[in-house]
């Protein structure tokens, strides 16, 4: 795995984290984001581990550009800045960091996951996405979605990767891809995790058992 960090203290807190966790990962650091980027693009079994601040507004775009060409990008961010729903939707990624919540086993579980395909989201960050959904929405026009996509929609929100979703609703994966899809352009949003902020922010999103 590569760390891109340009905070030295968190890169190479990170770094050692990774060390600790013995042979079965292999860590370096590299503070040049464009390189690291053309790294995990190169390398399909790679993990990258970023910082919110350094991939905002253009960095933002190449994460995202680098994602969809397969790398393997999670986001390091701090927990506590209220501003982190909006900010993290900048950028599309394979998942997530919570400071707050590393050490060897979160990070170690996370890059674990990320490997195998799954989406990583910390308990606070998805709590915060649950609190969200459960404010009262503002008038808004909502997007027109079938049942199926709103069932789709709705484990968006708990970051299930396709493979997940066709689980749990005992499809293929290619339905669920094709779903996320049709959601995605219906909501004229490239990344799953804006769907997400812009669906609490016109109000599609409600609790758990509610109708929207």
């Amino acid at each position: 795995m590569v760390v891109s960090v340009a905070n030295e203290l968190q890169r190479l807190g990170i770094g050692r984290l990774v060390e600790s966790l013995g042979p079965r990962f292999r860590v370096r650091t590299e503070p040049d984001l464009p390189r690291a980027l053309r790294s995990a693009v190169a390398d399909a079994s790679s993990v990258l581990i970023v910082a919110l601040p350094d991939v905002l507004v253009d960095a933002g775009r190449a994460v995202s550009a680098a994602t969809a060409a397969g790398a393997k990008v999670l986001i390091l961010f701090e927990g506590d800045d209220p501003r982190r729903l909006t900010e993290l939707s900048q950028a599309r990624s394979c998942g997530y960091l919570d400071v707050g919540e590393l050490d060897a086993a979160a990070v170690g579980e996370a890059l674990l996951r990320t490997r195998r395909g799954e989406i990583v989201i910390p308990p606070a960050l998805a709590a915060s996405l649950l609190a969200a959904v459960r404010e009262p929405p503002p008038a808004a026009h909502p997007v027109r979605m079938t049942p199926r996509e709103r069932q789709v929609l709705h484990l968006l929100v708990g970051g299930l990767s396709n493979k997940q979703i066709a689980r749990q609703l005992e499809i293929s994966e290619h339905g669920a891809k094709r779903i996320v899809a049709n959601i995605m352009a219906k909501m004229d949003c490239p990344t799953r995790t804006l769907v997400v902020s812009k669906a609490i922010r016109i109000g599609m999103l409600h609790a758990p058992g509610t109708e929207a």
